[in-house]
């Protein structure tokens, strides 16, 4: 039998009808709004199943398409039927993720759901073993614990952000990027200056119903709780596309609410090369901290 490699104790959450034309092998790009620093075997859930029910081997992501034309050429890959992807395009659902060797499982496996996770899923060992035996392979080795000063030495060697290329005489722009839980995002000179930070680079990271429109007539359905440390808490939506002129599209999304972030950027004492630590309490809810990577 082919060597498959090792489980690793992360599994991708993954909706119909996706998740069952990667099982069977037909779609190799799961399409996402956000870049993909995951490599190796992963679980498969589908969503909504509290289930894992397949493996397959991440590749980490490509670039995102930059044409309709470009998406329309790759629909054997991502399989997003035609008259779906001019709304998938516009809505951000660009970036090829690169999945293969897909395997379903005889026997889907049952694992406890966090509340809050919507992308990506931390097995627990006894999990993963079990996944592991349907398949013929070992779990992969788990770390041992750190000391905490090796964990933050392990903290300041994450990959650096992306850095966007931009048209003659525009400006650099910084990608975040999620792991699990917890999304990073880099701070600019300009996100200093106006007390503002984007989230469109992250922007899976965040639930739905709690994106709106561009202005207050398009707030989302339900808005999301912010916690700010230092700072205070507040509700607030994410402010996204211009939804009533699909001519006027914002390229930007923020939260709504600005009013605390200045504070918070002067108590965190914040400068450009600063990384924004947002962690997920649950799905709508979510606390803001400041790590500190800028020379002192």
């Amino acid at each position: 039998m082919r060597d498959t490699g090792h489980i690793g104790v992360k599994a991708l959450i993954i909706d119909d009808p996706w998740i069952g034309l990667i099982l069977c092998g037909e779609k190799t790009w799961e399409m996402r709004r956000t870049a993909c620093r995951q490599t190796g075997r992963i679980g498969l859930i589908r969503k909504g199943s509290k289930q894992v029910v397949g493996v397959a081997d991440l590749a980490g992501s490509l670039p995102p398409l930059d044409s309709a034309e470009a998406y329309r050429a790759a629909e054997p890959k991502h399989r997003i039927p035609a008259d779906r992807q001019a709304r998938a395009f516009a809505d951000g659902w660009r970036r090829p993720w690169l999945l293969g060797n897909a395997q379903p499982l005889e026997r889907p496996v049952p694992y406890a759901h966090r509340s809050g996770a919507v992308i990506w899923v931390n097995l627990d060992p006894a999990v993963a073993e079990a996944v592991a035996a349907q398949i013929g392979v070992p779990r992969a080795p788990q770390p041992k614990s750190e000391p905490q000063s090796q964990i933050h030495q392990a903290a300041s060697k994450r990959p650096p952000p992306t850095v966007l290329q931009p048209a003659s005489g525009r400006r650099l722009r910084i990608q975040g990027w999620i792991d699990g839980d917890v999304a990073y995002l880099p701070l600019s000179q300009g996100n200093i200056r106006n007390n503002h930070f984007y989230l469109r680079s992250i922007l899976d990271f965040f639930p739905p119903d709690g994106i709106g429109g561009s202005d207050e007539t398009q707030r989302a359905a339900r808005p999301v709780t912010v916690r700010y440390q230092p700072g205070t808490t507040v509700e607030t939506d994410i402010a996204g596309e211009n939804r009533a002129n699909s001519e006027k599209r914002s390229s930007h999304y923020f939260f709504r609410n600005r009013s605390p972030i200045k504070d918070f950027f002067a108590r965190s004492g914040a400068q450009e090369g600063d990384t924004l630590v947002i962690r997920r309490e649950n799905s709508h809810s979510y606390t803001v901290t400041l790590e500190k990577t800028s020379a002192v």
